[in-house]
């Protein structure tokens, strides 16, 4: 039997962790710090994304100021001036047509700095980031091919963030010790035993059935991991939440479907009592799993992310789905590789920005 492309690719993720632990992540460390004390906007999309939420939580952790997420479309359609603002822009191959038109939107709309990480520093959107001033930070990779699926990308952003937030805090072998952590915890999630344990957790799960995903507001990076890798690889539909938002209202799809949903709860120690009131009321047919991430900071996000992709491999396993290569329509890579975004960001330049937040105003 064939490996699935997904396990190969997370089998082979200690390579890539070998190669960010021995980079220099002085730059981005040096980044970090400058931005503190301003708004920051970071942007990504798909398993991008995923690094763009975990540097919302460094930022948080590390008391630099408050940042915002936003997608590229969101980036480039959006007007008002970023003069003190940092953009941090996450993209694995830099070259996709969003990536570029939102490098141009971030400097007609005069972002104080520009960041881009990415493990291709030679990619269209490094060109026009570079070309203006603005600063590439290239991750390693040991594959420079995700897959379906971000995978080594993901895990080189997110552990040269970890480092970099590590050395932003000043805590002597901090980020060895962390490094540490993370090794180990891969280290385990491959270990065979384990794997079959997490795909048991999963089994009786259905193609139809729906998981909800309640997390803590601290965990956004995981929830955001799962979200978008069970939409990419089409394994169930998904809907994700935090604890009190379920709360108001979305508890009615248990009610009324409690057959066909999975509720799976991503606790830190800010929301147990939440998890325990909602989970003492549930009816008892009601499948759920829960798992607690302790603090819910930078380290406890990144180790999340390493037990999430082997959550997806796990549901991929059970429902007889290789998540690294699903299969996708011919039309797919038309929709990915539409330029109309960058379009829309070369029609928007500064002084129409300027005309159109007038007239919003």
């Amino acid at each position: 039997m064939n490996t699935p492309v997904l396990t190969g690719k997370l089998d082979a993720l200690a390579a890539t962790l070998d190669l960010v632990a021995g980079h220099d992540a002085e730059g981005i460390a040096t980044a970090l710090t400058r931005g503190s004390g301003r708004h920051a906007l970071a942007i990504g999309s798909g398993g991008s994304a995923v690094a763009a939420e975990y540097l919302v939580r460094c930022r948080d952790t590390l008391g630099l100021g408050p940042t915002t997420f936003a997608t590229p479309m969101q980036g480039v359609l959006d007007h008002h001036r970023l003069d003190a603002t940092d953009a941090w822009l996450f993209s694995a191959g830099g070259d996709n047509p969003d990536a570029c038109a939102i490098a141009q939107a971030l400097l007609d709309r005069g972002a104080a700095t520009i960041n881009l990480v990415t493990r291709n520093p030679d990619g269209a959107a490094a060109t026009i980031v570079a070309r203006n001033g603005g600063t590439i930070h290239a991750v390693p990779v040991a594959d420079v091919k995700d897959g379906y699926l971000a995978t080594h990308s993901l895990i080189a952003m997110t552990t040269a963030l970890l480092i970099a937030s590590q050395v932003a805090s000043r805590e002597p072998g901090a980020a060895t010790e962390a490094l540490d952590r993370v090794a180990s915890c891969l280290l385990a999630s491959r270990d065979a035993g384990n794997r079959d344990l997490l795909a048991k957790r999963w089994t009786g799960l259905r193609g139809t059935d729906t998981i909800i995903i309640a997390a803590d507001p601290s965990l956004r990076p995981v929830a955001s991991l799962l979200d978008t890798s069970l939409w990419e690889a089409s394994l169930c539909p998904v809907q994700t939440t935090d604890f009190r938002n379920l709360a108001h209202g979305r508890h009615a799809w248990l009610h009324h479907r409690p057959d066909d949903t999975v509720l799976l709860a991503l606790i830190a120690v800010n929301s147990r009592t939440a998890w325990t009131a909602i989970e003492t009321v549930l009816p008892e047919h009601v499948r759920r799993d829960a798992v607690d991430y302790g603090q819910g900071g930078r380290l406890d996000n990144l180790l999340g992310i390493i037990d999430g992709l082997s959550h997806i491999e796990a549901i991929g396993e059970v429902l007889g789905v290789d998540p690294g290569k699903p299969g996708v329509g011919d039309f797919g890579r038309s929709i990915y590789d539409d330029r109309s975004l960058e379009a829309a960001a070369a029609e928007l330049r500064p002084r129409l920005r300027h005309k159109l937040a007038a007239i919003a105003r």
